[in-house]
C-alpha cells in the first residue's frame, strides 16, 4: 500500500533553539562527539528543558488554569531529566515498575508520580511503591 501526503497540508516549522544552531555549527565539536559516543547523538540541553517548563506555567497561570505538570518518561531514559524534573517541582509519569522505580531513586516524592494504565506496573505494586497498599485504596480512596 502506498501512503500518499496531501500536499494541501501546512508545512511544520520546527522549533530550532540557539544552543542547537550554535552546535550544529561548531564541526570539531561534533566531529568529537561522534567519535566519543557514535551515532546517533541523543543530546540534552537541560536549561531548554527548564524553560520549557517555566513557559508552560506562565500559560497555565496567565489563564489561571489549575495544573501539575508531568514529564513523560517513557519519551526518554536519561536519568538527568528525571531529576532535572524534581528540580523544577514537577512530577513524572511512568510507564514500567523499572521507571517507577528510577524517579523514585532520583528522590521524586511518590505524590509527584502517575501511571499510564497501559503499563506493566500492576495495581497492588504501583500502591506498595507509593505507600498505599492497593486493598487500602480500594476501601478508603
Amino acid at each position: 500500500m502506498k501512503t500518499t501526503i496531501s500536499k494541501n497540508l501546512p508545512r511544520l516549522t520546527p522549533i530550532v533553539s540557539n544552543w542547537m544552531i550554535q552546535l550544529m555549527e561548531d564541526k570539531k565539536l561534533l566531529g568529537t562527539l561522534f567519535e566519543t559516543y557514535g551515532s546517533p547523538l541523543n543530546i540534552h540541553y537541560l536549561p531548554e528543558f527548564d524553560r520549557n517548563i517555566q513557559t508552560f506555567r506562565e500559560v497555565f497561570e496567565k489563564h489561571k488554569i489549575r495544573h501539575q505538570l508531568f514529564y513523560a518518561r517513557k519519551a526518554n531514559k536519561n536519568q538527568s531529566v528525571v531529576k532535572r524534573a524534581k528540580e523544577n517541582g514537577i512530577g513524572v509519569d511512568t510507564a514500567s515498575f523499572r521507571e517507577l522505580r528510577q524517579a523514585l531513586d532520583a528522590g521524586l516524592e511518590a505524590e509527584k508520580l502517575v501511571k499510564i494504565y497501559a503499563t506493566a506496573v500492576n495495581d497492588y505494586d504501583w500502591g506498595m511503591v507509593r505507600g498505599k497498599p492497593y486493598l487500602y485504596r480500594l476501601l478508603f480512596t
